[in-house]
Parts: structure tokens; C-alpha cells; sequence
């Protein structure tokens, strides 16, 4: 008999995303200093994408599952119609093979329940990777408006320092003429 669900080991833990969820949570908290929070939401979604990843995979398996019992189920039942054709008191032979069936059918309303976990945590982690995205493009929306910022004090800083040096020259002047006529 093919391996079923309760053979395999489930994981109930949740994916390592709530590192990433935390990590988005101090970034909007610190956004006055979006420089140095672009590397810890660059690894946010790296480990969203990882987790991402783990779940399709989780869910393909699972899938692969699901049709490997209904082939098996449905083997089964026409299984169950030969012998019962063929058998002279069918009646204990069906009672176990609708046992069976009953089994077999939790098993797949199981996968199925688990097939729709996998796909609303796949929507959850794209959900938090378009969100990550997001607030990095902002990040990096900001920086650059700081750096520009930076650069326009640093220009009227120099064009400052530019006209106290003409006045210092024209003090020095003044001062030259004067002195010449004393």
C-alpha cells in the first residue's frame, strides 16, 4: 500500500517570515534613516521568498498526494465491485472495504484542508514580499531625496564661504587704503 498522509510528517510551524515581518515593522518605525534599513529588508525578502518557496514545494507534494489517493480509492471501489460480483457473502468484505473508503476520504479532505493552507500561506508571503518591495522602493525613494538634500547644503555652504572670502578681500582693501592715507 502507497504511503498516505498520516505516514508522511506534517510541520506545523509557521515559515521563518515573522524575522522578516518584525524587521519590515522597525523599518517603518526608523523611516528617518532609510539608508541603513535596506539591507535588513533585502534579507526580509530573500528569507519571504525562501519560506515562499518551502510552501510551493510543501504544497506540490501534497498535491502529488492527493491524486495518488483518489487513484487509489478509486482502484479500490472497482476492486470492491469484483469481489463483490464474485464472492458468495460480499457483505463482511464491504462493510471493511467501506471503512476503508471512509479512511481514505478523510485522508483526502485532509490534503485538501492542507492544500488550502499551503495556498493561503503562499498568498500571505507574496503579500508580505510586494509589501517589503514596496517599502524598500520608499526607502531608497528617500535616500535618494537625502542625499540630493546633502549635496544643496553642502553647494550653499561653499558659495557662503565663497562671498565671506570676496569680503574678507575687500576688507583687506579698505583697510590697505586706509592705512596708506594715515
Amino acid at each position: 500500500m502507497p504511503p498516505t498522509l498520516e505516514d508522511k510528517a506534517t510541520s506545523t510551524k509557521r515559515p521563518v517570515h515573522d524575522e522578516a515581518d518584525s524587521e519590515n515593522r522597525k523599518a517603518l518605525k526608523t523611516s528617518h534613516t532609510p539608508s541603513s534599513h535596506v539591507p535588513p529588508i533585502a534579507s526580509a525578502i530573500s528569507q519571504a521568498a525562501t519560506a515562499l518557496i518551502k510552501v510551493r514545494e510543501e504544497f506540490k507534494a501534497q498535491s502529488d498526494d492527493l491524486k495518488t489517493l483518489k487513484d487509489e480509492l478509486a482502484q479500490r471501489m472497482v476492486h470492491a465491485r469484483q469481489q463483490e460480483v464474485n464472492s458468495n457473502s460480499p457483505q463482511p468484505r464491504l462493510d471493511r472495504l467501506r471503512a476503508e473508503h471512509r479512511h481514505i476520504d478523510e485522508n483526502i479532505f485532509r490534503a485538501q484542508r492542507l492544500a488550502w493552507d499551503c495556498v493561503n500561506e503562499v498568498t500571505v508571503q507574496k503579500s508580505k514580499i510586494w509589501r517589503l518591495q514596496h517599502d524598500h522602493e520608499l526607502l531608497e525613494e528617500e535616500t535618494m531625496a537625502i542625499k540630493d538634500d546633502i549635496k544643496k547644503v553642502a553647494v550653499d555652504k561653499r558659495s557662503d564661504v565663497g562671498e565671506l572670502a570676496r569680503e574678507k578681500m575687500t576688507l583687506e582693501g579698505e583697510v590697505r587704503a586706509l592705512k596708506s592715507e594715515i
